[in-house]
């Protein structure tokens, strides 16, 4: 028998320009099995190895794995226990296949401030620390010629006094936020990157641009500096008024402008100190998403929180007063065997317990006398049509177990813990949000 084995290249992400990313993994018959390396393409077969890339790794598992899972969980479990579990499955299967292309407006003018700046789309998260460290020196060198001594926090400031400004400061700014996890400096990439005007033409996606990304031959032009420039640039008052970025001379007149700071124009202001993530406006789709998420949370407790309670050994006296149960039961048959099958060929089991008859439908694996059930009994008016004389029957009891084996119990357990859990952190981000907001308010 030949067996089918070898190396792939799955689970295509962050596509745009003709560029994205994908991971090797090993397979057999095809099916990807274990990751093994990331690749960013930067054209037909030619690009660049990165750092390993988990939402790539993510949408391949889910991509192969998900509608398989999904499957198998709601045909363990048909009730409504495996259509909770499942729904998400599919949701997140639909998720990754939206991952194979960048989505949204600032999310393509990011992509393609990275092109320019840095010489691919690869957003630089997957770039590895000796690639970024190698950026960061050609940047900080053309930075150097380009700065005339400003950093890239005086550009989100004060303004750039030219798109090849603005785009280094973004570059500086965007690495800085990956390689320290810095949000002010994320805060100040995306306030350049607002500034960036997208034109769809031909050639340069930027209106004004007319330089090479970082490694061409040609060197942006060094900007000439003001004659009368002090030797440190932080002892510099600088003009806020338009696009104005000139010093502000002994007499509190701009030397460029002769605009006066709190007469004209106001005095520069620092920028904003970007907010916390529980300060962020709630979007719509942010609401139905919440909703979602405790409905979802709600429906698999009510699912699965009769199995987190231990089972109910269920005697005769129990059976013949209880028809319906949340939780699981424990039965134990003195004498059990086949009674017949359904029209849907599920099989029927008589079980004597004691003085009651009690029948049985599911998970039956040995008709031994002794044999214990576990399970949950439902009404007789349920999926099955059992038949009238067995319901008249004195000695049958108030409803029918359901017998469920061991990972059907196992998964609908989880559920109910999934559920919990789920609804405990929503309603612990809820709380954390509103009373940061309200000490915000109280602050302010």
């Amino acid at each position: 028998m030949m067996i089918v084995y070898g190396h792939r290249w799955y689970g295509r992400v962050h596509g745009h320009g003709g560029e994205h990313a994908q991971t090797q993994f090993a397979h057999i018959y095809y099916v990807p099995l274990i990751p093994m390396s990331s690749f960013w393409v930067t054209s037909g077969s030619r690009g660049f190895y990165t750092r390993m890339s988990a939402r790539s790794v993510i949408a391949t598992y889910l991509r192969w794995w998900g509608l398989v899972a999904a499957v198998a969980t709601f045909a363990i479990s048909p009730d409504l226990t495996g259509a909770l579990i499942a729904a998400p499955l599919v949701a997140a299967v639909a998720l990754a296949w939206s991952w194979r292309s960048i989505r949204g407006a600032h999310a393509i003018r990011q992509s393609d401030a990275d092109r320019v700046v840095f010489g691919s789309h690869c957003p630089p998260e997957l770039l590895t620390t000796e690639m970024r460290q190698g950026l960061r020196s050609q940047l900080d060198e053309r930075w150097a010629k380009l700065g005339g001594g400003r950093s890239p926090e005086d550009v989100v400031s004060f303004g750039a006094r030219s798109p090849e400004e603005g785009l280094f400061a973004y570059g500086l700014l965007r690495l800085a936020a990956v390689e320290h996890r810095d949000p002010a400096a994320a805060a100040g990439a995306d306030k350049l990157l607002a500034g960036i005007e997208r034109e769809h033409a031909e050639g340069s996606p930027y209106r004004g641009i007319a330089f090479a990304p970082v490694g061409a031959d040609e060197e942006p032009r060094e900007p000439a500096k003001p004659a009368d420039a002090p030797t440190e640039w932080n002892d510099r008052t600088l003009c806020n008024f338009g696009a104005c970025v000139g010093v502000i001379g002994p007499d509190g007149a701009c030397k460029t402008c002769g605009k006066r700071p709190g007469v004209d124009v106001e005095a520069p202001r620092a920028p904003a100190a970007p907010k916390k993530w529980w300060m962020a406006p709630v979007s719509q789709g942010q609401r139905i998403a919440l909703v979602a998420a405790v409905a979802w949370s709600v429906g698999l407790t009510w699912a699965g929180a009769g199995a987190l309670l231990p089972a109910i050994h269920a005697d005769s006296a129990f059976l013949a007063s209880h028809s319906h149960t949340s939780r699981y039961v424990e039965v134990t048959c003195d004498q059990l065997e086949l009674a017949g099958t359904f029209t849907d060929g599920t099989k029927a089991y008589a079980c004597v317990t004691s003085n009651k008859l009690l029948p049985v439908v599911g998970a039956v694996d040995s008709t031994d006398s002794g044999t214990k059930l576990v399970g949950q009994l439902n009404e007789y008016s349920g999926d099955y049509q059992w038949p009238r004389e067995l319901i008249a029957n004195p000695d049958a009891t108030a409803g029918y177990l359901r017998a469920h084996g061991r990972g059907l119990r196992i998964l609908t357990q989880l559920a109910g813990i999934g559920g919990l859990a789920g609804a405990l952190a929503t309603l612990g981000v809820l709380g954390l949000v509103i009373v940061r907001r309200r000490r915000a308010k109280r602050g302010a």
